[in-house]
């Protein structure tokens, strides 16, 4: 199964305020707000990504080549599905009435006692739209908000891909170690 997931842009100000990001860096001046602010967001994207989540409310687009037996949606924690379109055998584009599936734990079922429709088959036969991601900052695990500082930390003290004279590390190991429990298999 192939997919293709847009979403809205996040807002890293309200997963992790700038003031938040320059008490954890020991930064006490405005002077490099901007870098700071987009290498918090350079590790906020990081982690959405490595771990399959949204750290902030916000709309996704998942567009599929048909129904999987299993039908995950492939952001957590999703929390709503507002709309499934299909195209049907003959090519027809179809809104599914809610009625006809069942919203469950981050999975799409069939409704009780049906089954999903015949699509047409090839990419985009059925675009689900959903909503993933925490409510607020306050609801985030704080193992995922140490995470995104300890890599914003790294990338504030990095500023280069590679460091003349010290022994090369990759990313931190705290880091994948804190988000081990909240990554999610990416399908596709």
């Amino acid at each position: 199964m192939t997919f293709t997931l847009q979403s809205e842009p996040f807002d890293g100000e309200a997963v992790l305020p700038l003031d938040d990001a320059k008490a954890h860096l020991r930064v006490l001046n405005g002077d490099e707000d901007a870098l700071i602010a987009a290498l918090r967001d350079a590790a906020i994207d990081w982690v959405e990504r490595y771990c399959a989540i949204s750290l902030s409310a916000r709309a996704f687009t998942y567009s599929g080549d048909g129904f999987p037996a299993r039908f995950r949606l492939p952001y957590a924690p999703a929390t709503d599905v507002t709309a499934i379109t299909t195209f049907d055998t003959s090519g027809a584009a179809v809104a599914m009435d809610p009625a006809d599936w069942q919203f469950r734990a981050g999975h799409l079922y069939p409704a009780i006692g049906s089954s999903w429709p015949s699509v047409l088959n090839g990419a985009g036969s059925v675009t689900v739209t959903f909503t993933a991601g925490y409510a607020s900052a306050a609801d985030i695990p704080p193992a995922i908000l140490s995470a995104v500082k300890l890599l914003t930390g790294h990338l504030f003290k990095q500023r280069e891909a590679t460091i003349s004279g010290q022994v090369v590390t990759e990313v931190p190991f705290g880091v994948t170690a804190l988000l081990a429990a909240f990554r999610t298999p990416v399908i596709g």
